[in-house]
């Protein structure tokens, strides 16, 4: 089985959270910032058959958090990883993708205002 791991350092200007309210407008500015890094990020990965992710996240400050309330912040990443066919998988339906499993590393992000995102893609 291939393994593809990389990071995703992302200013916290640029995270979806599930408990966010936002106005259309920047949510959609976010969305496509998120599209297109996923974008940018799977072009050399090439053409996958089945993939699973797994995502380890570290946050830009020490507070109580629920990781898996980023899910929408991997969904529009895995979104432009999949560019609607033309990127690393035909779609990312239940049948190509498996995940993201998101886990929170027990660190601090390096970076100051920054969450990164260790993402581990496994061929299955």
């Amino acid at each position: 089985m291939a393994e593809h791991v990389w990071n995703l350092f992302l200013h916290e200007d640029n995270h979806l959270n599930a408990n966010q309210r936002l106005h259309w407008r920047p949510e959609n500015d976010r969305k496509a910032v998120l599209r297109s890094l996923g974008n940018a990020h799977g072009r050399p990965l090439g053409k996958h058959k089945k993939v699973q992710f797994e995502v380890e996240v570290s946050y830009p400050r020490k507070i109580r958090r629920d990781v898996n309330n980023l899910q929408p912040t991997m969904k529009y990443y895995i979104d432009g990883l999949v560019n609607g066919g033309k990127g690393i998988l035909p779609d990312d339906s239940d049948e190509y993708v498996v995940g993201p499993f998101m886990t929170h590393s027990g660190q601090r992000c390096e970076r100051p205002y920054h969450y990164l995102f260790r993402i581990t893609m496994t061929d299955i």
